[in-house]
């Protein structure tokens, strides 16, 4: 290139250079509407898609089936704060169809996603791969669970963190309602409230401010009531899941086993999930080590990350039934609030070695970029393929039986609640037989274990038989071995075949049939 040449180009990269200085306030603006527009077509479109599953629907009918302070104080079965339920409550009672629950999950998220892009101070590419990263495009958005609320609350305390000192009582109130989304988020909550209020006290007591000493305490309070809050609606805890798996902590050998396999687990399903075992372990072991050599210089960040991922990975290892993917998720989110606040948290005379920095940016550029190659998949499945029959059995059950009826079950219980999710309050009512009652939202309690034998539901089947027009069973797949005796006492006809098999992501059957019976001897209608 002759010298000339190089100097016209010298002479363009200025001009655009000069042109973007002149319009960058605009042009930011047009690059996050952009982002934005993209960003909520793309999650709209997989929520509307996303088959809503019984762990969804549970949250959905204990908000349509129970007044607020009922819900509160039934809260001690779900080991969650109410806090989910009271966002869903308005929506259900305002008739919001269940298909459409997975809407409020994607309006919290897209909330949030506005926020990060036009209040959130950080480089335009940390924003691009926190929303195109799994939580974000799918796991929080499209699945209805109480984890939609943590991407809201964080993006808050991202753009509320670089002035604490000015609005101790906002942040204070965003803490509190972060650590009744659920318990995972607690640790970091608490160490938040420890590595930042506690020195902010006192130090405005060393400068003998007593207006900031008095607001900073009384806005630490206020984020310790938020904790505070949640232990009170769990601390009475009967949920029979947790509860079992707590007694069982006991067995030292088996524990310590499976502590370790969840330590690696829960941070292979951060990014590493679809990738081969060997080498998921190796990436994962690999970016555990870069952020341990980060943290010696990013010492508060460490405080408020490594306990939040101890005790997700201790959740795990006690409560096997979790989502590891899911609730793993929310480290990335923590991660990116760690990239945007640890510049916050760099005094002015401090030197940070630029390779620390670039490690810190580069670890969580891996994670992200990762968990968008992972993301692809599960959008595609849930595009792609069907997960359940739920729906077309609630439209069976409408079209085919008269309101009020109740329909006996042998069914596992994340699909029947399913189905009743899609009724119009309590149109039906759900009798399990195994557990001898009726049900809509179901009772994590002890009577789980009260099984019934054959004997038992013969004499509850016997019973309607004597008296209602039309006996019914539905059932699952996990229920053969009782549809087995039944057939050997009564004659039984298939009504209803899901046909298809239907399977969740979490390997649940999601398989209906309805069986009509008829005592022996008499034709099946």
């Amino acid at each position: 290139m002759k010298f000339w040449e190089k100097d016209k180009l010298e002479l363009y990269k200025n001009k655009i250079k000069n042109l973007y200085n002149k319009h960058k306030k605009l042009i930011d603006i047009g690059f996050n509407v952009f982002v934005f527009l993209i960003f909520c077509v793309i999650t709209f479109y997989v929520a509307m898609k996303h088959e809503v599953w019984g762990d969804e629907a549970q949250a959905w009918l204990i908000a349509r089936d129970l007044s607020i302070p009922d819900i509160i104080s039934h809260m001690k079965y779900e080991g969650h704060s109410c806090l989910w339920y009271l966002v869903l409550y308005p929506f259900v009672k305002l008739g919001l169809p269940f298909k459409y629950m997975p809407l409020i999950s994607c309006m919290l998220v897209n909330i949030a996603a506005l926020i990060i892009l036009f209040k959130v101070e950080t480089k335009k590419i940390f924003k691009l791969l926190i929303l195109f990263s799994e939580p974000f495009l799918y796991y929080y958005s499209a699945i209805s669970r109480c984890y939609a609320m943590i991407p809201l609350f964080v993006s808050v305390l991202c753009i509320l963190y670089k002035d604490k000192e000015k609005h101790p009582y906002f942040l204070a109130i965003t803490l509190a309602f972060l650590a009744n989304v659920h318990i995972i988020i607690l640790p970091f909550v608490g160490m938040f409230i420890l590595v930042t209020y506690i020195p902010m006290i006192f130090n405005s007591i060393k400068s003998k401010n007593k207006k900031l000493t008095k607001a900073y305490i009384i806005s630490c309070f206020i984020a310790l009531l938020g904790i505070i809050l949640f232990l009170i609606q769990v601390f009475d805890l009967q949920c029979v899941l947790i509860v079992n798996k707590l007694d069982k902590v006991n067995e030292k050998n088996d524990f310590l086993q499976k502590l370790g396999e969840s330590a690696l687990n829960v941070w292979k399903e951060i990014a590493f999930f679809y990738v081969e075992n060997d080498i998921s372990i190796i990436l994962a072991l690999t970016t555990v080590m870069l952020i341990l050599v980060v943290s010696v210089y990013y010492k508060r960040q460490a405080l408020m990350f490594f306990p939040t991922l101890i005790i997700i990975i201790i959740l795990n290892a006690i409560i096997d039934f979790v989502s590891n993917v899911q609730r793993s998720q929310l480290l990335l989110i923590l991660m990116f609030f760690f990239v945007v606040t640890a510049k916050c948290d760099k005094k002015k005379d401090e030197y940070i070695p630029k390779i620390v920095d670039v490690t810190f940016c580069l670890v969580f550029a891996i994670l992200c970029i990762a968990s968008t190659y992972d993301v692809s998949i599960a959008m595609k499945d849930e595009i792609t393929s069907n997960f359940s029959d739920a729906q077309n059995v609630a439209k069976y059950i409408l079209e085919n039986f008269e309101e009020g009826y109740t329909m006996y079950t042998l069914a596992d219980i994340f699909t029947t609640t399913t189905v009743l999710a899609y009724f119009d309050n309590q149109q039906y009512k759900f009798y399990n037989l195994i557990e001898d009652r009726y049900y809509t939202y179901y009772p994590w309690d002890l009577k789980m274990e009260d099984t019934l034998n054959m004997d038992n539901i013969e004499k509850v089947l016997d019973k309607s038989l004597q008296t209602d027009e039309r006996t019914c069973i539905m059932l699952s797949e996990f229920a053969w071995y009782y549809m087995a005796h039944i057939e050997k006492s009564y004659d039984v006809k298939l009504i209803y075949d899901s046909e298809d098999t239907f399977r969740t992501k979490c390997e649940v059957a999601e398989e209906y049939y309805i069986y009509e019976i008829k005592r022996k001897g008499e034709k099946a209608d």
